[in-house]
């Protein structure tokens, strides 16, 4: 008996524009099930098609990923974040209307979240974060008790309870 998990493929997607246009889309083409949309969980995602983009069903996947997207949002807020727009009228081709994807995606920055306790390192002590060998701040980071309490409750285990959380902006600030 073959007791191994099947992997749940998600879409590739270039790192910086998160963003995809329909010749890219094998996933909504011809292996939609073995793409999941589960992958995409932090990662805004814009979606642009054309309404009558019928070819390989391009048109009807497009509509069932932004319900199973809708759905995921509405479970977990703020982790599915993701634009699906089906333009009326347009096939394949949809006269650039797919650009207005850009201008949406600016509005997201990367964050990275930085989870750390005192097995990590000595929180005692100031931290140098760098990116790219140039150092962007230094900082001795306090312990807190909601972060304790938030990322023990978040994983369920003692073990990866986090003292110290704190969020990174674009490579080189920290957030507020």
């Amino acid at each position: 008996m073959d007791r191994r998990v099947p992997q749940m493929k998600s879409p590739k997607i270039h790192e910086k524009s998160k963003s995809l246009h329909p010749d890219t889309l094998d996933f909504l083409g011809t292996n939609p099930k073995e793409t999941s949309p589960l992958g995409l969980k932090t990662t805004p995602f814009a979606l642009h098609m054309g309404a009558l983009d019928a070819a390989y069903d391009r048109n009807n996947k497009a509509e069932e990923w932004k319900q199973l997207l809708d759905s995921l949002e509405r479970n977990a807020p703020c982790t599915y974040i993701h634009k699906v727009v089906l333009h009326e009228g347009k096939g394949h081709w949809m006269q650039l209307q797919g650009a207005s994807a850009l201008a949406w995606m600016s509005d997201y920055s990367n964050r990275l979240h930085i989870y750390l306790n005192d097995q990590m390192l000595d929180l005692d002590a100031p931290v140098t974060l760098k990116y790219q060998g140039t150092t962007f701040a230094k900082k001795t980071f306090h312990r807190s008790l909601p972060a304790i309490h938030h990322t023990r409750s978040e994983k369920g285990d003692p073990h990866l309870a986090f003292f110290c959380v704190f969020t990174v902006i674009d490579n080189k600030k920290l957030e507020k």
